[in-house]
């Protein structure tokens, strides 16, 4: 079983920050350099058939033991420990435990020379610096940094983990079920405590065994004999420590995700399958976002959700900050800060990793940092997301934010870690980003009116054709999208009539910029000119795509001599002022890419986006239901996932 997905973490944040070092203190690769070979990585197989991945370190060379927790090796029957320079050594057996300090001590096989890591005297100090060493499966042993966040006797856990006592650090250092067992070290290269736990659900709330309670293991291990691992079934008293990949809280943390709808946004979001990690990658663009630096010419942030579908293994969510300027802006002490808000709430990310580069005279910058899947969840529910990394401030448009959404509605549901979260999918009424938030549930989901196969459902009014029936088809299906060559001018119509409903459609222009509509509330054909239904026509011509064109039905919208002319010329027959401009020029894509056009009819109102700008909204039509047609004008267009949804009130 995969436990060991949370070191990923450590990897974007290893080892990269400024530190101001006291005398007696080592930099902090100096430090990783010297402590890494006295490090090990865990494999252990357990009674139940299950395999699983811990953390530990060399504490005393001659008697080739290894420090590790209990619950590491706990109901194990087996365990090999992997050095950073690839050797192994099988694991005897143990010469002391503690499951209430949630310790045990190993004893290996092997004629490697070591290295072992000295622990710490007395506990450190409230706010001291330390580094976390965990070992992640077939790469190379990791590091993270933080601070001591307090320090806690093990009757005030009871609540998360009941049955533990010692003294316990409290950390800021982000750790994992797979770095359970590593080394807490400060800056002098001493042990000042294990990596045990994590609280999820919470936002850095890391726990280590302390030193006092490591060098008491050592002191009996003096006077223990060698058992079998096999031996180290787990007690009543060990009742509040999990196996690694287990929480100590008894109920699952639920995690709520977005529900099941079209999101609107330009970004794209790729996935990404490591068949060595067996990972799955989940990554948005570099979406835009808000901010009134001036030093900086542009700034960035891209989400990347890793996950393990097979062992259903917890997620965590990367925020990389990405910025371009003439000077640095973030390789300061200061900028080490890393902090998101939204709906009300505010967290405080682990230190993130700096990544400078330069080319000629721009500077670019990335700064890296993670969440919990808890967190990120959270965030993308609300709709005023903002980050800050030091006194930068960076503000999440409606864009970004439906991107970030679909990323979170990917996460498959379901139990992860073995039942210790629970990830759910919203209902429409639940979900605060849908249209139909607070609202009964609808009575059905979106319904394809086009199959991909051919045009049931649908029948041809080409007035053009009338004189020559031979000519080629206005419209017909073609690799599964819905084309039109434009010849003979035409519409193609749907079967059935339609009201109270959101229709949602890709387009685009295949070869060249042109025209084309939809026409909605179509009742009477050929009503106007002898070829135009009688109906409220949407424009999709380049560049001015939005507009209304009025055929014998009607309908206000703001701001009316402005966009429709002179009211003594407006009218729904010929010769009439029947246009009605939209509120955005130039909301279409370069031709030959995919747009999207949302259109809701709800009443006597109708609203049209285009990409996800709103482009038009007019109130009091004289229609409110008809059938549907798409408008063969001249220009080759193709269509796809033509989708309707029955809805009671327009979108925001």
């Amino acid at each position: 079983m995969n436990r060991t997905l949370f070191h990923i973490c450590l990897l974007y944040l290893a080892g990269l920050f400024p530190i101001n070092l006291q005398a007696d203190e080592l930099s902090l690769a100096d430090l990783i350099e010297t402590t890494e070979p006295a490090c090990v990585r865990i494999d252990v197989n357990y009674k139940d058939g299950s395999q699983g991945i811990g953390s530990g370190f060399v504490v005393d060379v001659e008697r080739k033991w290894i420090v590790t927790n209990y619950h590491v090796v706990g109901d194990s029957e087996s365990a090999v420990v992997t050095f950073a320079d690839k050797t192994t050594a099988k694991v005897l057996g143990w010469n002391a435990h503690y499951t209430a300090f949630d310790l045990a001590l190993l004893k290996i096989e092997t004629n490697k020379k070591l290295t072992a890591l000295p622990v710490a005297i007395s506990l450190p100090r409230k706010g001291d610096k330390t580094i976390a060493i965990g070992a992640p499966r077939g790469l190379s042993f990791t590091a993270s940094e933080g601070i001591v966040s307090g320090i806690r006797k093990g009757e005030e856990l009871k609540e998360f983990a009941p049955g533990l006592s010692g003294t316990w650090l409290q950390t800021s250092t982000p750790i994992s079920p797979g770095s359970s067992g590593g080394p807490l070290l400060n800056f002098k290269g001493e042990v000042v405590g294990v990596n045990s736990s994590t609280l999820l659900g919470s936002q850095n709330l890391n726990f280590a065994i302390s030193c006092e309670q490591i060098n008491h293991l050592v002191k009996v291990g003096k006077r223990v004999r060698l058992r079998e691992l096999a031996l180290l079934t787990p007690t009543s008293e060990a009742k509040g420590i999990p196996k690694p990949g287990k929480p100590a809280a008894s109920e699952a943390i639920v995690i709520k995700i977005p529900s099941e709808r079209r999101f609107r946004h330009r970004y794209k979001i790729e996935k990404d399958e490591d068949e060595f990690d067996q990972l799955t990658w989940l990554r948005t663009d570099w979406l835009k976002v808000k901010f009134e630096d001036r030093s900086l010419s542009s700034l960035g942030i891209r989400v990347t959700l890793a996950h393990d579908d097979k062992d259903k293994t917890a997620l965590i969510a990367i925020w990389e900050v990405g910025a371009t300027g003439r000077s640095r802006t973030f390789g300061t002490t200061a900028s080490r800060r890393f902090q998101l808000a939204g709906g009300g709430e505010s967290y405080e990310l682990p230190p993130p990793k700096y990544d400078p580069a330069t080319n000629g005279n721009v500077i670019s910058e990335v700064m890296t940092s993670i969440t919990g899947l808890d967190v990120f969840a959270e965030l993308v529910l609300t709709d005023d997301l903002k980050a800050r990394v030091g006194v930068v401030e960076m503000e999440f448009g409606r864009n970004e934010l439906e991107c970030l959404r679909e990323l979170a509605s990917i996460i498959p549901t379901g139990d992860l870690v073995e039942g210790a979260i629970r990830v759910e999918r919203l209902k429409p009424e639940e979900d605060p980003t849908s249209p139909h938030f607070g609202k009964p549930a609808p009575e059905s989901i979106a319904n394809s009116l086009f199959n991909g196969k051919d045009l049931t459902g649908w029948h041809l009014d080409v007035p053009e054709g009338d004189p020559n029936p031979e000519n080629k088809p206005t419209f017909f299906v073609r690799d599964g999208q819905l084309v039109t060559l434009g010849y003979p001018r035409g519409f193609l119509i749907s079967d059935q009539q339609y009201e109270n409903y959101r229709l949602e459609f890709e387009y685009r222009f295949a070869g060249k910029s042109g025209a084309s509509g939809l026409a909605v509330h179509v009742s009477k054909l050929r009503s106007l000119y002898k070829r135009y239904p009688q109906s409220i026509e949407v424009q999709m011509n380049s560049g001015n795509a939005g507009d209304l064109w009025l055929c014998g039905e009607d309908i206000v919208v703001p701001n009316m001599v402005e966009r429709r002319g002179p009211k003594a010329t407006w009218g729904v027959t010929e010769g009439k002022s029947r246009r009605i401009l939209n509120l955005t020029d130039n909301s279409e894509k370069p031709t030959g890419e995919w747009n999207t056009m949302i259109v809701e009819c709800v009443g006597d109102e109708i609203k049209v986006w285009v990409n996800d700008d709103l482009v038009n909204h007019g109130m009091n039509c004289t229609a409110k239901k008809g059938q549907i047609a798409l408008q063969a004008e001249g220009t080759e267009v193709e269509f796809r996932d033509l989708e309707l949804t029955p809805i009671t009130n327009l979108s925001e």
